[in-house]
């Protein structure tokens, strides 16, 4: 590197940090404002519930209050984790006192409103016309917060209680992430099944590119390539209708590529990359 580029990086480094820093302030405030959106929403919410009759829409004003309380909580993870880097930064330089700890208390305490709304909806509104809309949303929030264990609960019970919901689909790709990341293929490849069996434009292509994964883990490399060549012509197919799958087929053809050059005695990989799906609501 030359002098001269030294130099001009040198001076643009400055300009650099302070957009940056200009860039995530303004961010902060933005988010900020919208909590306090939030909190002025949760009041009237709480205002109008009381006076509202049983039935459909009173559910639906505790299902929205339920979800600001949630994205309250998501906002309050952020906060909390920015003030305890802010914290140890501190810590660092003087090098005194215990080493500052994450307090998730507040999001804690948000996360427990919106919870035991779901909870309130499912037992008081059993025949609430959005219930396994509820049960979806309770699962995956519940999943990725850290309660697995009543994430796939509530994502069981919607399938049983509402198999021909149109979140079902997802339910089965999310169940099937839970046991591929714990490699338990059998219930993991069931599940995935599930999920392509509806054939969803946006739910097939991933449910086989993981059945694909499934194989392979399980060493039936021909079958796994067979599948990921399946995914591929699917996938460019969905490209010429110019609609968005979840897979994009470049990646999934090195993963077709490097099962086939792997058919021999391959290192066994525990999970295919960007194995976690994120949540989206299928449509029938």
């Amino acid at each position: 590197m030359t002098r001269a580029v030294v130099a001009l990086l040198l001076v643009l480094a400055p300009a650099t940090w302070a957009a940056a820093a200009q860039s995530s302030a303004e961010d902060r405030e933005r988010d900020a404002a919208a909590d306090r959106k939030r909190d002025e929403m949760i009041e009237d919410l709480r205002a109008i519930i009381p006076r509202m009759p049983e039935g459909n829409r009173r559910a639906d004003l505790y299902f929205q209050l339920s979800e600001l309380w949630w994205e309250k909580a998501r906002y309050a993870v952020s906060e909390e984790i920015r003030e305890h880097d802010d914290a140890s930064t501190k810590w660092l330089e003087k090098s005194q006192g215990e080493e500052p700890r994450l307090d998730a208390r507040r999001s804690e305490g948000y996360r427990k409103q919106a919870v035991q709304l779901y909870r309130e909806i499912l037992e008081r509104y059993p025949a609430y016309e959005r219930r396994d809309e509820v049960l979806f949303v309770a699962g995956h929030n519940l999943y990725e917060s850290g309660d697995k264990e009543q994430g796939i609960a509530d994502y069981g019970a919607l399938i049983r209680q509402y198999p021909q919901s149109r979140f079902v689909p997802d339910a089965y790709v999310q169940i099937g992430e839970h046991f591929f990341a714990r490699n338990d293929l059998r219930r993991a490849r069931e599940a995935f099944a599930k999920a392509a069996s509806f054939r969803l434009p946006k739910v097939y292509p991933f449910a086989l590119y993981k059945l694909a994964w499934c194989d392979y883990n399980a060493g039936a490399y021909q079958a796994a390539i067979a599948k990921f060549q399946e995914v591929i012509a699917y996938s460019e197919g969905e490209m010429r209708a110019e609609r968005p799958i979840s897979t994009t087929g470049s990646s999934i053809s090195r993963s077709a590529s490097t099962a086939s050059s792997k058919s021999g005695l391959p290192t066994i990989r525990a999970r295919p990359p960007g194995s976690r799906r994120s949540c989206s609501l299928a449509t029938s």
